[in-house]
């Protein structure tokens, strides 16, 4: 795997848990 790629994985993973927490929490804490 490529640096490049390995950015790009662990950005989607972030923003994946971004998701799931802005799902998780109230809407009122965003």
């Amino acid at each position: 795997m490529t640096e490049q790629e390995l950015l790009s994985v662990l950005d989607m993973s972030k923003n994946v848990q971004l998701v799931f927490l802005k799902e998780l929490l109230p809407k009122e804490t965003w």
